[in-house]
């Protein structure tokens, strides 16, 4: 979580702990800002943790699994999961969004398989 003032992490016993972050003065030109993270445990976009977490805890992916056929359709294997990342998405303006979240340790995160943009592409189009 980023705050005004540092930047919130979490320890080992889900503690939160805060760290300052140096405020300088942005460069004159903003092609010479450079972004740096000094901690393995910041990840992007873990205010997903909430929606993936409902549906883990609701039995999403046991219930698309279970119910939802698509025949002979190109993406019919594991539905549940392309739903869960379809979940992860939520705020995202299109399924290549889906990159920006296998990036880095965000799956470790959200505790669920995240599709690539074209397999999820392919599931969807499995519905016509």
């Amino acid at each position: 979580m980023l705050l005004a003032s540092g930047i919130m992490v979490f320890d080992n016993e889900n503690q939160p702990e805060m760290r300052s972050t140096q405020r300088r003065l942005p460069p004159e030109r903003p092609d010479q800002i450079t972004v740096t993270f000094d901690d393995h445990r910041l990840v992007a976009h873990a205010g997903l943790i909430l929606p993936v977490t409902l549906a883990q805890h609701l039995g999403l992916r046991e219930l698309v699994d279970n119910h939802v056929d698509l025949g002979d359709a190109p993406g019919r294997a594991n539905p549940g999961d392309k739903l869960l990342t379809l979940v992860a998405l939520a705020g995202g303006v299109c399924i290549d969004d889906a990159d920006a979240l296998r990036a880095g340790g965000t799956e470790q995160v959200l505790g669920c398989v995240v599709k690539a943009p074209s397999t999820l592409g392919t599931f969807l189009r499995s519905f016509r």
